[in-house]
């Protein structure tokens, strides 16, 4: 695994023309740029949440539809004179099946996002929508949450990765997505693992503490073998808020966690706080989505662009 980079080929972009997305649109070109990746801009139009003073203001579903390809055509011949490569798609639609129609037909490895962290309201707007994508993408999702900060690229740079662990299959290939990440761009990662107060204390308190500073020596090693530059921290307390210090804290430029339904380690239901970190973070945040499967050739294809837990060195 030493010489895994990470590899992405084609990047879809959820645009719906707010602040959000614009921030989004920035990260995503910035990705495009420093892999050599196509940009899929998509922008969905859902006939059942155009609002009445849209429609008034539109007189037709159809005057929305040209608006739409007016502005996304605005914004391609601005990416395109830079160098960009890829294209841009209107469709008609529930927002959520259109966008992961788009992200399957073109075979995306990495989706971007704007999060407002509120409810989906009007025509095209995300919100909740961009929670959903993240437990139904079949590629990783970077999640640009509102007071994400972005920095032009320096040369003496070096990326920080937050990279939040409960030793299970998902935050593994997480780390794994991470560990790939940092040593194609050169960054570093900062491992943390929260225990739980109810796990805090005595007479398992021990045990689990040092089972867990084994398991973080592990990935470390990992890291050291890939020639990437990672630390580890343990705390007891609330996960969420253990991660959200440590990021405005450390000033992470990212937070890369895996997502998996059903997956409890020590207490710790990791990939519920995807949605609340997606309100209250100061950066981005890349969701590994590890679906159930009961063969190791089945995971490895349902994480696209992460590499296999199996793959982790021993």
């Amino acid at each position: 695994m030493s010489d895994e980079t990470l590899k992405i080929k084609t990047i879809v972009v959820c645009i719906d023309f707010t602040a959000a997305s614009n921030l989004a649109l920035l990260y995503a070109r910035r990705f495009a740029v420093h892999s050599g990746a196509k940009l899929l801009l998509v922008h969905i139009i859902d006939p059942a949440r155009v609002s009445p003073e849209e429609m008034e203001a539109h007189l037709a579903l159809h005057d929305i539809v040209d608006s739409a390809k007016t502005d996304m055509q605005k914004i391609w011949t601005e990416l395109a004179e830079n160098g960009i490569v890829g294209s841009w798609i209107v469709r008609l639609g529930n927002v959520r099946d259109m966008i992961l129609d788009a992200v399957q037909e073109n075979h995306a490895d990495l989706m971007v996002l704007g999060s407002k962290g509120m409810a989906l309201t009007g025509g095209s707007r995300f919100g909740t929508v961009a929670e959903q994508l993240v437990r139904a993408a079949p590629c990783p999702v970077l999640t640009v949450v509102p007071e994400s900060r972005w920095q032009e690229p320096e040369n003496d740079h070096r990326r920080l990765l937050l990279v939040p662990t409960n030793f299970s299959a998902a935050s593994q290939a997480a780390f794994l997505y991470a560990l790939s990440f940092a040593k194609s761009t050169g960054g570093s990662l900062l491992l943390v693992h929260a225990v739980e107060y109810d796990f805090a204390v005595e007479p398992i308190a021990g045990q689990l503490e040092d089972l867990r500073a084994k398991d973080m020596r592990m990935l470390l090693a990992s890291a050291r073998t890939a020639n990437v530059e990672a630390e580890s921290i343990i705390r007891t307390g609330d996960a969420s808020e253990i991660i959200l210090e440590l990021a405005r804290e450390r000033k992470a430029d990212y937070i890369v966690m895996g997502v998996r339904g059903g997956d409890q380690v020590d207490g710790t239901r990791l990939h519920g706080r995807v949605q609340g970190l997606m309100h209250r973070s100061p950066c981005p945040i890349f969701s590994i989505y590890l679906r159930k499967s009961t063969t190791t050739s089945s995971r490895k294809r349902e994480t696209r662009g992460a590499l296999s837990v199996s793959e982790l060195p021993r």
